[in-house]
C-alpha cells in the first residue's frame, strides 16, 4: 500500500479516467507506412523501456513488477519478476546490464515491501540488490558511465555499479525523475508519483557534478527529463492537486534547451506528455504522450514522425545510435521501430508531383515543396511537371536525417495562342502548318520558334519569333493588312464622287481603297444625287455606272429665277425711263435758264422769248408724261441753243474786229499834234 505518511497517489490508476478520448492526429503527406519492425503484447501497464544501444534488445517493466527482456526481433527471451512495480530502467554504458528501480508494494503476509534497485545482467542473473529500510520510495534510475543516480524522496542517491551507496544530494523536488549524461545531472519530477502538498511540480533543475548549474521553472509539471552531450530535453504533462484532481494548463510542450541555459526550441504536442529521450548526441529526440501519439524530431525540431498508437504511451527509448525507438504503451504493447528520415523534395519551379519507386511501382506522394517519412534506406523519387522534363533521383535517407533535394525541372513544352483580326488564316510554325487562327493552347516545344501567318486575299503575311521559356501561355497577336480593292465609276461625266463623306473628284474615275462596306454618293447639277453602298472585298475590282436622274426641282427653281429676274430688269428698265424722263426735264429747263444768264446780243432776244415760250411747253409734257413731246422740245431748245451761240459768235467776232481796227488806227502816226485846247471831235 501507498504510505500514509507520504499520501502517495500512483498516476496509473488516476490515468484511467483521462485517456478515454485519444489526442489529435498529426496530418501527414501520403507516404510509406512507418511500421514497427516488431511488437509484442504483454498483459500489464508497460512503465519503462529501453533499447539496447544498436537495437539488439529491448527490456521493458510493467505495473505487474515484472522486467521483460526481448531479442532484436522481438522474441520474449525471458522475465523477471521484482515483487513491486516497474517505475523507471536503464541500461549500464557496457551495454548488458540493466538497472531497475522498483515502487514499494505490499507482500503476501502483509507486510511492507519496500523500493528496490535492481541491477542484472542480460542474462537475467541478478548482480546486486538495492532494498530500501527505511521505506524510501525510488521513483527514477539513471545509469552513468561510473555512477547509478536514483530519485528518492527529496533527493538523488548515488550508487556505485557494484551496488555500493556512494552519497546523497538533497534536491527541491519530493520525487524526483533524473538523467545523467556525463558530468550533468538534469532533475524533474516523477510523472508516476505525487504528494497532495507537492508544490514542486513546474521545477527543472540541472547539475554539474553536485553543483546545481541552474533551475527553470514551467507553466506544467515538467514530467520527463532526458540529457545528451549538447542538450537536454524537458517535457510537460498533469500533475495532482492538493484536492486530489489531475490538473493542467491544456498547453503541452516539449522543450530543447543546451547546458548553458540557451532556449533552442519547443513543440506543443497533442495532449499531456509522459516520457522523453534523447539519444547521446542530441541527434533525435523522442517524446510519448498521454493521447497515444509518439513523435520523433531531430536536434533542430523538425518533426520527422508522428503516429498515435491508439493507447497512452507511457514510455520510449532511443537506441544509442539513434537509429531505433523502443514505445511502450498503457495497453500494454512493446514495439520497436526503425527511427525514420525524411526527404524534403523543392523544385524550380514548384507544384511538381513527386513520386516515390514502391515494389516497383511508382506511388504519388503530394506536390512539391513537400516531404514525406520514410526509413532509413536508398529511395528512387520521381518528380514531373506538366510542359516540364521529369527527373529521376536516388535518395539516400539515414535515421533522424532530413535529406533535401533540390531540382531543377528543364521545360520541355509551352503552350502559345495565336491570334489574328482574320479568322481562319492559317498558321505556320518554323515552316509547319498547324492551324488556322483562333489557335489556342497549341503544345510546343521549348524554345525559339517562327510563327507565320498568312490568309487568301490579304497582301504579305505577318511573322513573329517567340521564345518558350515558362509553360505560360505565349500569345502572338497577327495583323493582316487586306489587298486594296478598286472601285471604277464610270460617269455621268462631271458628277461629284463622294465615298464615306470624302470628295474623290469627279467622274469618271477609278478609286483604290481598302475592302469593307462604303456609302457611294453623286452629284451633279440638274441631276438627282445617286447614292448606293456597296461591299468590296480584299482585291476585288468593282464599276459602278450610275444612271442619274433628271431633277424637276432644279429646272421648275430655274425657270422661276428667270421670271423673277425678267420682272426685276423690267422695273430696273422702267425706274431708268422715269429717271431719264425727269433727268431730260430738268436738263432742258437748266438749258433754258443758262442761256437767259448769259450775255445775249439784242438779235437773239426774239430767240431767247422764243425759248420761254418753250419751258412752258416743256412743263406742260412733263406733267402729263408726254416723253415724244419732250424729245421734240429738246430738239427743238437744241435748235434755238445752238442758234444763240452761233449769233453770240458773230457778235464776239465783229466786236473782236472792231476792237482791231480802233487798235490800229490809234497806233497810226500823226500828221500834225493837235495844239493845245484843241480837242478831237471823235469819239
Amino acid at each position: 500500500m501507498v504510505a500514509a505518511k507520504w499520501k502517495t497517489v500512483i498516476v496509473i490508476v488516476m490515468f484511467l479516467l483521462l485517456m478515454s478520448a485519444p489526442g489529435t492526429a498529426h496530418v501527414k503527406a501520403s507516404a510509406p507506412q512507418i511500421t514497427p519492425e516488431w511488437t509484442y503484447k504483454v498483459n500489464t501497464e508497460v512503465h519503462a523501456i529501453k533499447v539496447g544501444p544498436n537495437g539488439q534488445y529491448v527490456v521493458a517493466g510493467g505495473k505487474n513488477g515484472r522486467i521483460y527482456y526481448f531479442s532484436w526481433d522481438g522474441r520474449p527471451i525471458w522475465d523477471y519478476l521484482t515483487g513491486g512495480f516497474i517505475a523507471s530502467l536503464d541500461i549500464a554504458k557496457d551495454g548488458k546490464n540493466i538497472v531497475a528501480a522498483v515502487g514499494y508494494d505490499t507482500n503476501r503476509d502483509g507486510s511492507p515491501e519496500y523500493g528496490k534497485i535492481i541491477y542484472l545482467d542480460d542474462r537475467k542473473h541478478v548482480l546486486w540488490t538495492y532494498t530500501s529500510q527505511t521505506k524510501e520510495f525510488f521513483s527514477s534510475v539513471s545509469a552513468g558511465q561510473d555512477r547509478i543516480y536514483v530519485g528518492s524522496e527529496g533527493k538523488i542517491i548515488r550508487f556505485s555499479h557494484t551496488g555500493s551507496r556512494i552519497s546523497t544530494n538533497l534536491v527541491g523536488v519530493d520525487l524526483p525523475e533524473v538523467d545523467t549524461y556525463g558530468n550533468y545531472l538534469v532533475v524533474s519530477h516523477s510523472p508516476w508519483f505525487y504528494r497532495r502538498d507537492d508544490n514542486e511540480y513546474s521545477k527543472l533543475f540541472l547539475f554539474s557534478g553536485t553543483f546545481l548549474k541552474s533551475t527553470r521553472e514551467f507553466d506544467d509539471a515538467v514530467v520527463g527529463t532526458a540529457i545528451s552531450e549538447k542538450y537536454y530535453a524537458a517535457v510537460t504533462g498533469l500533475h495532482l492537486d492538493p484536492s486530489g484532481k489531475w490538473t493542467g494548463s491544456g498547453n503541452y510542450y516539449v522543450y530543447l534547451y543546451r547546458p548553458s541555459g540557451e532556449f533552442v526550441w519547443r513543440y506543443k504536442l497533442d495532449a499531456p506528455a509522459f516520457d522523453v529521450d534523447i539519444t547521446p548526441t542530441g541527434r533525435v529526440i523522442a517524446v510519448g504522450d498521454t493521447g497515444g501519439n509518439v513523435y520523433v524530431f531531430n536536434e533542430k525540431g523538425y518533426l520527422l514522425w508522428k503516429e498515435n498508437l491508439g493507447s497512452p504511451v507511457y514510455a520510449v527509448a532511443l537506441s544509442q545510435d539513434g537509429n531505433y525507438l523502443a514505445v511502450g504503451t498503457k495497453d500494454g504493447t512493446v514495439a520497436l521501430y526503425r527511427v525514420p528520415g525524411v526527404i524534403q523534395i523543392l523544385t524550380d519551379p514548384s507544384d511538381a508531383r513527386v513520386y516515390l519507386m514502391e515494389s516497383g511501382e511508382y506511388t504519388e506522394i503530394g506536390e512539391t515543396p513537400t516531404a514525406f517519412t520514410v526509413l532509413p534506406g536508398t529511395y528512387t523519387v520521381k518528380v514531373a511537371r506538366e510542359y516540364y522534363h521529369t527527373k529521376v533521383v536516388e535518395v539516400s535517407v539515414s535515421s533522424g536525417d532530413v535529406v533535401k533535394e533540390y531540382i531543377s525541372l528543364p521545360l520541355a513544352n509551352g503552350t502559345i495562342n495565336v491570334y489574328s483580326n482574320v479568322d481562319g488564316a492559317q498558321v505556320v510554325i518554323d515552316g509547319i502548318p498547324v492551324g488556322k487562327t483562333p489557335l489556342l493552347n497549341y503544345t510546343i516545344p521549348a524554345g525559339d520558334h517562327n510563327v507565320t501567318v498568312r490568309a487568301d486575299g490579304f497582301c504579305g503575311e505577318y511573322r513573329e519569333e517567340v521564345s518558350i521559356n515558362s509553360p505560360a501561355p505565349v500569345s502572338v497577336a497577327a495583323r493582316l493588312e487586306p489587298c486594296p480593292a478598286k472601285l471604277e465609276i464610270n460617269g455621268p461625266s462631271g458628277a461629284e464622287v463622294y465615298v464615306d463623306g470624302t470628295y474623290y473628284g469627279t467622274a469618271p474615275t477609278s478609286i483604290s481603297i481598302q475592302p469593307g462596306s462604303y456609302a457611294v454618293m453623286l452629284k451633279k447639277e440638274g441631276k438627282k444625287d445617286y447614292t448606293t453602298t456597296v461591299s468590296l472585298g480584299p482585291g476585288e475590282i468593282r464599276e459602278l455606272t450610275p444612271d442619274m436622274q433628271m431633277d424637276p426641282v432644279y429646272y421648275g427653281i430655274r425657270v422661276a429665277a428667270g421670271i423673277a429676274v425678267l420682272i426685276v430688269l423690267l422695273l430696273l428698265v422702267m425706274t431708268y425711263r422715269k429717271y431719264n424722263f425727269r433727268k431730260s426735264y430738268k436738263e432742258l429747263l437748266a438749258t433754258i435758264d443758262s442761256v437767259r444768264r448769259e450775255n445775249i446780243p439784242e438779235e437773239a432776244s426774239e430767240i431767247l422769248n422764243g425759248l420761254e415760250g418753250k419751258r412752258r411747253a416743256i412743263e406742260e409734257a412733263y406733267r402729263r408724261g408726254d416723253r415724244g413731246s419732250l424729245s421734240r422740245l429738246r430738239e427743238e431748245v437744241a435748235a434755238e441753243v445752238a442758234r444763240i451761240k452761233e449769233l453770240k459768235g458773230q457778235y464776239r467776232s465783229m466786236k473782236d474786229r472792231i476792237s482791231r481796227d480802233i487798235m490800229s488806227l490809234l497806233n497810226q502816226p500823226a500828221a500834225e499834234a493837235p495844239s493845245e485846247g484843241e480837242g478831237s471831235n471823235e469819239k
